[in-house]
């Protein structure tokens, strides 16, 4: 699933088939059977929401770390998050 949204794609179906034009690569994420759209799906549904809520809070510290020495020219009185994990198309009738 993050890699689903890392390369930015749209549906389940499309992170499967560039997983699946993608083969030979696929032993660098440690993914050693077929993927299928069926298997996706249903780790989609059983997967907890919490994984990738602690995994944006680790992304979250890592960006502090490294940001820390960086100023800003902007003043903010509480620290502002913006984490989107949907595309959202906008169409004007």
């Amino acid at each position: 699933m993050i890699f689903g949204q890392l390369a930015k794609k749209r549906s389940l179906r499309d992170t499967v088939f560039t997983l699946q034009m993608m083969k030979s690569k696929l032993y660098h994420l440690e993914i050693r059977s077929n993927t299928s759209l069926n298997t996706f799906s249903n780790a989609s549904t059983k997967r907890d929401w919490r994984i990738y809520h602690d995994y944006a809070q680790s992304l979250i510290q890592r960006a502090r770390a490294l940001d820390v020495y960086e100023k800003l020219d902007l003043e903010l009185k509480n620290t502002v998050y913006a984490i989107d994990s949907s595309t959202i198309d906008l169409w004007i009738s």
